[in-house]
């Protein structure tokens, strides 16, 4: 089973952003985003929420353009 980190590291790599890409849209560091991808930390609740909310509506934009 793939930790919180993988995950998040697959779909970061799938919608083809940089850790960096990722952090500003969701308001948190780059090496945030390295800490949880290396399971050195997870997000708290906050930052999973907004990082869920972030990957779902680039997800709904993506599939109403196919």
């Amino acid at each position: 089973m793939k930790t919180v980190g993988e995950k998040i590291a697959y779909l970061r790599k799938e919608r083809k952003l940089s850790q960096e890409a990722l952090g500003l849209e969701i308001g948190v560091s780059r090496s945030a985003i390295v800490k949880w991808e290396k399971g050195l930390m997870n997000p708290n609740v906050c930052c999973f929420f907004r990082l869920i909310t972030y990957i779902i509506r680039k997800s709904y934009k993506t599939e109403s353009r196919s």
